[in-house]
């Protein structure tokens, strides 16, 4: 099961495991795989998070969005057309 918190914000959407890519060193070389993709939020926080996380569900990159719609929108432009499951709390 997918935990309900990342980097200590709560999980709000997720993926199901698969290949989104890499995170690349400036050099160009692979630094992590990328094989989940959260919108998280933190509390008392109006923005929201865009985390990378590698197969182990470390957080690799995050980036920070004013609206849930505009960082999921976001996800699937970058990462192509992606599902995201919503997480019941």
């Amino acid at each position: 099961m997918f935990p309900n918190q990342l980097d200590g914000a709560n999980v709000l959407y997720y993926t199901d495991k698969g290949t989104y890519g890499t995170v690349k060193y400036e050099n160009g070389k692979i630094a992590h795989s990328i094989f989940y993709i959260a919108i998280c939020q933190y509390n008392d926080d109006k923005d929201y998070y865009l985390f990378l996380c590698d197969e182990s569900l470390d957080v690799v990159s995050d980036s920070v969005w004013s609206s849930l719609e505009q960082c999921m929108s976001i996800a699937k432009q970058q990462y192509g057309s992606i599902h995201f499951n919503k997480y019941d709390f």
